[in-house]
């Protein structure tokens, strides 16, 4: 049961991974460049100068005086950009919204593969990923990508239904918690979901 369980997983993985390339690859192909290097804007610009901040303590003040009327969890996640190499730059902050939504993505694709054949999972996930809502949010220097990534990631821990190993339902009990607060402190809509 326990040797199933892992290579069921494992090919899920293998699946989540060639349909993130298979994304990557379409975006790129599709003009991806021009989101990744675009001028920011007025939102934007409030997260860049929040993040850029040297203090990250005026960083939360200024947050809480109302620079931006969002929970700081974005913010704190994406100054840790700063302990890479390269630092914090338009780009990177860029392709931390970028990963963040691919992860969203995946796991939808992983809740619908649990359900339903892989090409109606593939469909399903492609035409997700072709709104362009969606890929205009995945490449913004903001707080959405990381909500959606929460919210999913959320639904993908509370779904251990069919599940009957106790450690692994109490993994996914934990794991809820924190995405549940994540999600809150991330975006005020997160407190409504």
């Amino acid at each position: 049961r326990s040797r199933s369980l892992a290579i069921s997983a494992s090919r899920k993985l293998i699946e989540s991974t060639l349909l993130i390339l298979l994304l990557l690859s379409i975006a790129q192909a599709g003009g991806g460049r021009y989101l990744m290097q675009r001028k920011l804007w007025m939102d934007e610009v409030h997260s860049w100068l929040l993040i850029q901040e040297p203090s990250t303590q005026r960083s939360l003040q200024a947050l809480a005086d109302g620079v931006d009327y969002n929970p700081p969890t974005y913010l704190i996640l994406a100054r840790q950009l700063r302990f890479l190499p390269g630092g914090i730059t338009e780009f990177s902050l860029r392709w931390l919204s970028l990963s963040l939504m691919m992860l969203a993505i995946a796991g939808i694709f992983i809740l619908l593969r649990r359900r339903f054949p892989f090409l109606v999972c593939l469909a399903s996930v492609l035409m997700l990923a072709s709104s362009v809502h969606l890929i205009h949010q995945a490449s913004e220097i903001r707080f959405y990508p990381l909500w959606c990534a929460a919210c999913v990631w959320l639904c993908v821990a509370l779904d251990v239904h069919t599940i009957k190993e106790r450690w692994f339902v109490v993994l996914s009990n934990c794991a809820a918690v924190l995405l549940a607060a994540v999600m809150a402190t991330t975006h005020y809509f997160g407190i409504l979901t």
